[in-house]
Order: structure tokens, then C-alpha cells, then sequence
């Protein structure tokens, strides 16, 4: 039981919330089945496939400016997912691919609500899917090749209720109060790229009885998302690559290494949204961001006791 009480509450100079009361209860139950399958194949391919439901409990959000926006639902989900484990050349390749898909109701998503607050409310229907391929390559005794790729496919299909950013013009639902809500049936959800991919080569060898010589080149990429919790266009991030990088030598106690991260200093955007007040108050459409950090270098020494 969830019981709030806001009265008098100061939104900004001149403009005074007339607050309201909120409470409800909520009782829920839920059975959530699984079930797996393995076949080994031959010793070096292992098939499987899996079913299983979940569900993400409902609630009470205090922090909604709008009454009919405190309650939201339980979300739940039905996933599938089929795969292989494979071992390749001797061994000495890895490579591991799965398809799966997810079917939820009531997904919860938290959105701006257009004044100064946050809401939390649920998308009726969105579905993911998606191929998923990994694995290692020992290509000699001292390197080794790490790399994976994700192709992700996630759409709202049914969401006619959600929050419009600022500006945006409602097509969605009407709720009881008079509020118009925006659709996003059809769209993508917050930081879901289309693909992403990552390279990582490792290098490891004896300099002499007590060295060790130890490498690492990463390449991450991540396509272009959306990152903007109202999904405004103007906050579609663009695909973007890193590169890292650590070379070092050790023994039993010391670790001496160099590194650098994100070393073509590539400038990406982590999250944006829009600055509360300004539109509903001055028609401004205003944001704010945060900002990954830049390239760094740095010089890793450390004793063990």
C-alpha cells in the first residue's frame, strides 16, 4: 500500500502545483515456466534451444506529476532461443552462434514527462529478436582472437500511449483527463542499435624465465541508437567505433603496463534528454546530454605482496 500526499508544491516562480492525493494497492502472482534443451551433437558441436517466461513486477510511481500516471502494470515476457556451440581446426577455433526472440506485454518504460519529472508507464506490446555469433581463434601459441556480432531487431508494436518530447505533435491516444499521448508503434526503443560488433586481439609471451609480455588491441562498434528517452530524432546518436589498447609486462609481482582507451578520441553522446521547465514554461526546446569521456592515457604499475 502506497499512500502520498503533495500539497502547495512550488514547480517554479509563479507556477504552483495544486498537488494531489494518491494511493492503491496491488496484489499479484505469477507462474513463470522454463524449459531447456541440450543435444550433444559430437564432441565438438553442442546444439540447444530454450523457452522460458519472466515477468518485472508493477508498481507505484510517487514521482508522477499526473495521477492517472502512478499505478503502472507488471511487465511480462516470453522468450525462445535456438544455438550452436561449436569447436573448430583441432579446437583451436571457437565459434558460438543463437538466434532468440521475446515477446512482451506491458513493458515498463520510463519517459520525460514534458513539465519536470520522469513517469513510469508500460508499452503495451514490443518484441525483440536478434542473431548473436561469437567466439575465440587461437591463431598461434602467443596470439589469440577474440570477436563477436550482435544484429538486434526491437519495435514497440503496440505503445499509442507514450510521452511526447518537446514539440512533438500527439497521434496517440487520448487518456481520460484530456492528455495527449504520442504513438510510437513501430519504433525502435532507447539504445538498441541495429548492429554492433567487437575485435579483440590478445598477445601473451615469454620475454625469458620471469617476464611476461602481454598485449591487447579492442575495436568496439556500436551502430547507430537512439538515446533519447522520447526518442527525439534530433538525439539519434551515430554509429561509432572505439579503439583500445594495453601493452604490459609482469611477473610473479610486479605489472607494468600502458594504457589508452578510446584512443581516436572519438566525442559520444552516453544519454540526452530535454531540460525540465523549458518548454512548458517558455517554448524552448532545450537539452541536456552526457558526454563519454574523451581519449586517456595512462601508466599501470602495481605490486603484489
Amino acid at each position: 500500500i502506497y499512500t502520498e500526499q503533495l500539497k502547495g508544491l512550488v514547480l517554479a516562480p509563479g507556477v504552483i502545483g495544486v498537488g494531489h492525493n494518491l494511493s492503491g494497492n496491488r496484489v499479484e502472482n505469477q507462474f513463470t515456466p522454463m524449459a531447456n534443451v541440450e543435444w550433444d551433437l559430437n564432441p565438438r558441436t553442442m546444439l540447444y534451444a530454450s523457452a522460458t517466461s519472466g515477468y518485472k513486477a508493477g508498481g507505484f510511481d510517487g514521482r508522477a506529476n499526473n495521477p492517472y500516471s502512478f499505478e503502472f502494470e507488471d511487465e511480462k515476457a516470453i522468450a525462445y532461443e535456438i544455438g550452436a556451440k561449436n569447436y573448430l581446426f583441432d579446437r583451436t577455433l571457437e565459434l558460438n552462434v543463437d538466434y532468440f526472440y521475446t515477446d512482451y506485454r506491458n513493458l515498463q518504460v520510463s519517459q520525460f514527462d514534458g513539465v519536470f519529472g520522469f513517469n513510469v508507464g508500460n508499452a503495451k506490446k514490443a518484441r525483440t529478436q536478434g542473431i548473436e555469433l561469437d567466439g575465440r581463434w587461437a591463431i598461434t601459441d602467443a596470439w589469440t582472437l577474440a570477436y563477436s556480432y550482435a544484429w538486434l531487431d526491437f519495435r514497440f508494436t503496440d505503445f499509442q500511449n507514450g510521452n511526447c518530447y518537446d514539440g512533438q505533435v500527439p497521434n496517440g491516444v487520448t487518456l481520460s483527463n484530456g492528455v495527449h499521448m504520442c504513438d510510437y508503434s513501430g519504433e525502435t526503443g532507447q539504445y538498441s542499435p541495429k548492429n554492433s560488433a567487437a575485435l579483440s586481439l590478445d598477445y601473451k609471451r615469454a620475454l625469458d624465465s620471469r617476464w611476461l609480455m602481454t598485449g591487447s588491441l579492442m575495436y568496439n562498434f556500436r551502430g547507430s541508437e537512439q538515446i533519447h528517452d522520447n526518442h527525439d530524432p534530433r538525439m539519434q546518436q551515430p554509429g561509432v567505433g572505439r579503439i583500445d589498447l594495453r601493452i604490459g609486462i609482469e611477473d610473479k609481482n610486479w605489472r607494468l603496463a600502458f594504457i589508452g582507451k578510446n584512443l581516436a578520441n572519438e566525442k559520444v553522446l552516453s544519454y540526452a534528454g530535454n531540460v525540465p521547465l523549458t518548454y512548458s514554461l517558455f517554448g524552448t526546446n532545450t537539452y541536456f546530454a552526457f558526454v563519454e569521456r574523451p581519449r586517456q592515457l595512462a601508466l599501470d604499475v602495481s605490486y603484489s605482496f
